[in-house]
Order: structure tokens, then sequence, then C-alpha cells
């Protein structure tokens, strides 16, 4: 723990604080007893996939995609109220992307982080056979509007690519989480859920206590700040080759 502090404050003194790949409201707030930002929860998201895909290969990475929060939000709004076939006006150009490799039998399943009213959860949708499992560190059940729109959307995929399947039949289970302690750490929780589902041994279930999460929030700190570390010494490279 202490090496990852010495690290993560080294660091930070190396910055201009001008925003590398992050602003600094959002290093701050990871570094405090606050919620991740949406900014936080992509970040680490694409990092796993990063990870799954050095475990497993490209191939089987493609066939697993973990989207933005804005994207799961978007299903949400296009398939809220009733709507079988969703409104694509409400969807991004890369879930427009996402939904044609369903169509075509590219993907098998797609998972995210959940916004709801000041919290985070866990979702992973499989698309053979069609399921949706959801975790909340809260203990709480799936919304009934979220479910509602999220199995309208898996049927409207799975109808339009040849095979019909019933709302009604497409049932939620229980995704392995952290029951949380503390009013602010559900977005580690949800971030670490989704992490243990794909890469299993490779990512243990986060521990509740203090020491343990703030390693897992020194430990995002310090990816951002080694990854923000490479693109100013890029740009410092390339500034001087103009």
């Amino acid at each position: 723990m202490t090496e990852i502090c010495d690290q993560v404050m080294a660091g930070l003194s190396c910055f201009p604080w001008n925003g590398a790949n992050c602003s600094v409201h959002d290093m701050v707030s990871l570094l405090s007893d606050s919620w991740l930002s949406d900014f936080h929860i992509d970040y680490v998201l694409v990092k796993i996939s990063h990870h799954y895909c050095s475990n497993y290969g490209a191939e089987a990475s493609s066939q697993h995609v973990l989207l933005p929060v804005f994207d799961l939000g978007s299903i949400v709004s296009a398939y809220r109220g009733g709507t079988g076939h969703g409104r694509a006006a409400e969807k991004s150009k890369h879930l427009l992307e996402v939904e044609n490799r369903i169509i075509l039998g590219q993907v098998n399943s797609v998972a995210g982080v959940l916004h709801l009213t000041n919290h985070w959860t866990s979702l992973v949708i499989t698309f053979k056979p069609p399921r949706i499992f959801y975790g909340d560190s809260l203990e709480n059940p799936m919304p009934l509007d979220k479910a509602s729109s999220f199995r309208r959307w898996i049927s409207h995929m799975l109808s339009r690519s040849g095979h019909e399947f019933q709302e009604s039949d497409i049932s939620i289970y229980s995704l392995e989480i952290t029951v949380q302690q503390d009013p602010i750490s559900c977005g580690l929780f949800a971030l670490n859920a989704i992490s243990h589902y794909y890469l299993q041994q490779n990512s243990p279930l986060l521990q509740s206590d203090i020491l343990s999460l703030a390693r897992y929030r020194m430990e995002i700190a310090l990816e951002l700040l080694q990854e923000g570390a490479v693109s100013l010494f890029l740009y410092k490279v390339h500034s001087i080759e103009l």
C-alpha cells in the first residue's frame, strides 16, 4: 500500500495539472471519499477489456463488449415505455455498431456499470442463452423499469437476428458482488464485480475494508498517471520534432 502511495505521489509531482488524460477534478475525486464519475467508470471498463484480451486473446475478447455508462443509459431511454423496437435517435454510433455485431452473432455478451440515482450497479447480459446478471452492492433487486428496458432490448436484438424470444422468458440472475459497508464505494464494487465475472481468479472480489478500497482507488490513479505520463512524453517528443 505504501509503495503504491509513493508511486502516485511521485507521479502527481511530475504533472503541470493541465489535464493530460483526465481533469484535476477527476483525479482529486478518485483520491478522496467521493463517488466515482462516468470518466472513472469508463476508464476502468476499458482496462478490464484490455486485461481480458491479454489473458484470452483478441478473438475471444471481441465476443464480449463492455459498454460505457452513456450507452447503457441510452438503452434504458430507447426502450422505455413499452416500445419494442427502440428509438435509434437515443443511441450513440458506438452502440449502433455493437448492435449490428450482436445481430450478426459476433457478440456473446455485453456488460457495463448502470447508473441509478446516487448509485452504481453492475450489469452483464448474455445472448447464448439470453440472460441478465445484475449486481447491487446494496443488495437491492434490479429496478423494474430498467429490467423491462433491457428485456425489450435483448428481445429486439434476437428478433433482428432471426431468433424470436419473449421478454418474459428472459430471467434475471444475481451477479456476484461484495456488499458495501459505506455510502460511497458502490462504483468500486460495481467495477470489481464485472472484472471478477470476466477474469475470475485473476480478479478476486474486492474486500469492503478501508485499506482494500483505498488500494483499489490508488491502483486506478496510478494507471491514469502512467498513461498520462506516456501521453505527455509523446506530446513533448512530437513538439520537438515539429
